[in-house]
Formats: C-alpha cells, structure tokens, sequence
C-alpha cells in the first residue's frame, strides 16, 4: 500500500546553533564549513579580522613564531570569537531568542492504526506498519457520552479527512459516536475504507460539522447500525446528502438526526428508513430547505417519541404521514411547533396512544389541519396545542379529550376563525384557564351537549374573546336571536346548549 509523505506540520522547534570558541584560522575555518551559510559567512569574516589583527601586531614590534601566531607574553585582545549576543546560551544553558525550523507532523499510533494531521489540514487514517489493514484504539467518552478520538482535540484543526487502506473499530467492539464531531471546518471527507459494518452507534458522528456542503455516505455498511443519534445534527450547511440503502434500516434511536440542518435540500431516504425507530424526537427540526419530504412506507411504524419531530420545518409541499405513523406514539409535544407547510395528511390511527400534545402545533403556518378520528382519546396534556397557529379551521375530532386534565391556552392567539368544539370531551379537565385568549379572528364556535363553561364550584374554565357579542346560530349560519356579550354568554352557559354561536 502506498503512503502519504511526511507533511509539514504548521508549528516550529527552537535549535540552538554552537557557538565557535576562538581558533587558529586553518582550524577554524572548516568547522564553520559545516554551519548553515549564514554562520560560515559570519566566521570567516570574523577569522579575517584575527589575521588582520595579528598582521598589525606584528608590524607594530610584536614577535612570534613560524607559523605567525603571536607571542603568548604579547596579548593581542579578546581571546574568543565575538558572536551576536542573540546567538548566545542563557545561564541556564536555553536559548534565549533561537532561530525556529519548521518541525514535521509526526504519525501517532491508535490501536493497530496510525493517524496524523498534515500541513494541509488533512486528517489522515490508516493501518499501522504498512498493513492493509487495522483496527482503532479503544475511545474515551465524555460527557454527553459521545466517544472522544485522539483527534478531537484538535476538531478545529481538521479541514478534510481521508483513509487510507482499510479501517474498523477496535477489536470487539462497535461504538463509533462522535468519529468525527465538531470539526466546523471540515469541508471535505473521503470515507472509502472506513468499515462500518459491525458497527452499531454512529451517533454525532458528523454533529457540529457546520462547514461541510455535500456528504457523500454511500461507501458505509450501516446494516447494523442501532443508535443514530445527532448523527448530522447541526451541518448548518450541508445541502446534500447521500445514504446508502442500509441506512436507518435497523435503528432505534434517530433523535434529532437532521436537526439543524437549515439548509439542506437534497435529501432521499431509502425505503425501510425509519421502520423500528422508538425514538424520533427532533429528527427533522429546523429543516427548512427541504421543500417537499417523502417518507417510506413503513416511517415510524414503532415511534413511541415524536416529540419536535417537525419543528420548525418548512416544507413548500404538503406533507403526507404514511399509514402507521404515530399510532404507538405517546409523545407529540412540539410535533410541528413552528412549521410551515400548505397542509399535512394525518393517518388513521394518528395519536390514537398519544398523552402528552402539548403545544404540539403551537406557532405553526398550515392551511389545513385535520386530525383523524379518535385522536387524542388518551391525552391528558394539551396546553397550547394549537397556540398560535395560523390557520382557518379546526375541528377537534370525536372522542378528544376523553382523559384531558389540562388544556391551558389550547388555542391562545391562533387566527382560527372557526372553531367545532362539539367533540370536546370535558370529563376530567381542571385546567384550561385562557383557552380562548387573543383569538381576535375567532367567529364561529360550535360547542357539544356537555359543555360548559365552568367547573367544580364557581372555577372558569373558559371564556372567551370579549371583543364581540356571541348569539346561537343554525346549520347556514343565521343568527336565531339572543346574542349576549361574551362575559354573559360565558356565566350563563350550562350543559344542554349545544350549537354554534
């Protein structure tokens, strides 16, 4: 196998040079022969100016011997070779201002496998001792649980990636988390060669990788793969992405999987992705290049946490939920918090086991929003479930609520105008203060047999916008008489009032 050359590495080691000691000129003169040029030509100048020297004391009267050295009773001034004080020792025998060399990036052995970063910012992989192949080291972990590779360090650093030969994780084991996470400048990665086939966690292994523009997965084998967790969470700016076919097959955790991917717009997922996940809470938040989503058959067959799902995802198409999804879900909280989207197609069975909706569309833009039957029939929790939507029309479907105790702002500052309350079960409900505060587009509300507007005792469980008077209409819409400001409406409602107002 071939090898990479030893790079430059950006650093640089300080190197003493030797300070020549005052010498007859036929000796010193080919010791300074053997110094880099600039201290030759510093040597001979100053052996130069000895001989001159030594040519001035003899004319002036002073004797020596044969050879020309002066006589040892005649000084002839400073006996060593003047040198540049910045070229001396310190006392404590360091340099004290050394001319820097660059120092080489040196290979550092993990397990069976060597690594190094170049001069170019290349991290670079491969099998020790010209192998064809190796095996990692065993990582540490942090905090968060995420392995730390020797390299993490150095995340930074660390602007492309390449192997060499071929790469495993470390004998017997299958945790390759965080391989390569946070390196925020990394903007190009060659994976030909890393084996991943025995591998089961890739969780954040490309999380934090806020440079990297196109990702190509292809060459992985992620058949075995259990735990994709923030797998690419917060590629910032990633716009496209191939998975291989394995990919997502056989994993149960994919929490926020996407998440932050803001930008990224070509995205295709191979059939089976998604179809044992229990876990998907985030997976797309924060998405808003898509412009449409497909999802395979199969999606979230077993999700039990859908919580965030959606949120803050912006899709220009509607989105359509394959049949199955969410029917073991329990979590929808912030399903679709802050999403925007003409409209989404719910299945049936959807939250069919939910118990915790709270704010599950609060804050999103979708012109249709139409929740199948029996939804909801297990919630307990759905503050501000649709606060501040901007859409038309809701209709809560038959048997919701069944089990609700709280619904707080359930509809607070949404521009719904019509509003079918009539399935609104208000068996168990004992919080809902402000349900319908600032609903200012609010003009139509159809309410059921058994509501009403207070609770145990004298407590309100609802009101209202006082902003209009409310009277009972028929089927078409015309008013039947008796309107009332909505504070009187709101005190003098009982079960057996049932209609639009």
């Amino acid at each position: 196998m071939k090898r990479s050359q030893t790079a430059a590495h950006p650093s640089y080691r300080r190197v003493a040079l030797p300070v020549l000691a005052a010498l007859p000129c036929a000796l010193a003169l080919p010791l300074a022969a053997a110094e880099p040029d600039f201290a030759a030509a510093a040597a001979s100048d100053q052996a130069i100016e000895r001989t001159a020297q030594a040519t001035d004391d003899t004319n002036a009267g002073n004797t020596g011997d044969a050879t020309g050295s002066t006589s040892p009773s005649t000084p002839t001034g400073d006996t060593t070779t003047p040198t540049d004080p910045t070229d001396s020792p310190s006392a404590d025998g360091t340099d004290t201002a050394p001319d820097e060399q660059p120092e080489t990036a040196t290979w550092q052995a993990f397990g069976t496998c060597e690594w190094m970063i170049d001069g170019e910012g290349t991290l670079i992989l491969r099998p020790a001792e010209g192998a064809d192949a190796g095996a990692l080291g065993t990582p540490g972990k942090g905090t968060d649980g995420i392995a730390v590779w020797p390299w993490t360090a150095e995340h930074e650093a660390i602007l492309a990636i390449r192997i060499e030969g071929t790469i495993t994780p470390a004998a017997g084991a299958s945790d390759l988390s965080g391989l390569f996470s946070q390196c925020s400048t990394l903007a190009k990665v060659s994976l030909k060669g890393l084996d991943t086939s025995q591998a089961t966690t890739l969780a954040g292994a490309f999380r934090g990788c806020s440079s990297l523009t196109e990702l190509d997965l292809s060459a992985l084998n992620t058949s075995n793969v259990t735990d994709l967790s923030q797998f690419l969470s917060s590629c910032s700016a990633l716009t496209r992405v191939t998975l291989p076919a394995s990919f997502g097959t056989k994993a149960t955790a994919m929490p926020e999987l996407f998440a932050g991917c803001t930008v990224l717009s070509d995205l295709e997922l191979p059939a089976g992705f998604g179809a044992v996940a229990t876990d998907m809470h985030g997976m797309f938040q924060g998405c808003q290049g898509l412009g449409e989503l497909k999802l395979p058959e199969g999606f979230g067959l077993q999700c039990t946490n859908a919580s965030a799902l959606f949120k803050d995802c912006m899709l220009t198409k509607q989105l359509t939920l394959p049949q199955g999804f969410g029917g073991p879900a329990t979590n929808l909280s912030s399903f679709m918090e802050g999403a925007k989207m003409p409209a989404v197609t719910f299945p049936l069975g959807f939250g069919i086991q939910a118990l915790d909706a709270t704010g599950m569309m609060s804050g999103s833009t979708i012109n249709e929003i139409n929740l199948p039957r029996a939804f909801g029939v297990a919630l307990t929790k759905a503050d501000e479930m649709f606060a501040n939507v901007a859409t038309a029309t809701l209709a809560i479907p038959e048997g919701f609520g069944a089990h609700l105790t709280s619904a707080a702002r359930m509809f607070a500052g949404s521009s719904v105008a019509t509003l079918d309350l009539s399935h609104l079960n208000l068996a168990h409900l004992t919080q809902a203060e402000d349900m319908f505060d600032g609903c200012k587009s609010l003009e139509r509300v159809t309410l059921g047999e058994e509501f009403s507007f207070t609770g145990a005792g004298t407590q309100v469980l609802f009101t209202l916008p006082t902003s209009v008077s409310w009277e009972k209409i028929d089927k078409d819409g015309k008013a039947l008489g008796g309107a009332l400001p909505a504070d009187e409406f709101a005190a003098g409602f009982s079960a057996g009032r049932a209609g639009s107002y």
